[in-house]
């Protein structure tokens, strides 16, 4: 396992750097962050419920932004986590899945390259359980997460092998 930082503060916490290409953060990163924060902070104002649509629509734009950035797109067609590995390795991470699936997935994004399952982007509450996936996905922690900035952590999940 190796950490190191590449591009605009992503950092690579599984993985070499050979394995995957970096990820890129959209200009609007901070912006859009800033815009969920400043929504869920107001959601109790007046009008909870229509302030939870504006809290999700801003998570949606954050999500969009990031996953065209990297020329990919959020799907709303859901995969499992087995998919993003090697034959050999889907046995071992569909056990992970199944074994580790709170600290693995929650509050995520399907991202996709046309119909392919490219990466997960996770949300969790605590620091992501590695020893859980081994070294069958590249593992990049993002420098914010746009579920709910300041309390979660955001974890991009991707195929070891290739250029995504």
């Amino acid at each position: 396992m190796s950490a190191y930082i590449c591009g605009s503060a992503v950092v690579r916490l599984q993985g070499r750097p050979e394995h995957a290409r970096p990820v890129v953060l959209p200009s609007t990163f901070v912006a859009d962050i800033a815009a969920v924060a400043k929504q869920w902070a107001t959601r109790e104002e007046r009008h909870p419920l229509r302030k939870m649509d504006e809290v999700f629509a801003a998570r949606e734009v954050a999500a969009d932004r990031f996953s065209r950035a990297n020329d990919w797109n959020v799907s709303a067609k859901s995969f499992p986590l087995f998919q993003l590995g090697t034959p050999s390795e889907r046995a071992m991470l569909k056990l992970a899945e199944e074994r580790g699936a709170p600290g693995i997935l929650d509050h995520h994004e399907y991202i996709r390259l046309r119909s392919q399952p490219v990466g997960i982007v996770t949300h969790l509450y605590a620091p992501l359980k590695l020893e859980l996936l081994s070294d069958s996905v590249v593992v990049d922690a993002l420098p914010e997460s746009w579920y709910m900035p300041g309390t979660t952590y955001a974890y991009l999940l991707r195929p070891r092998g290739g250029a995504l």
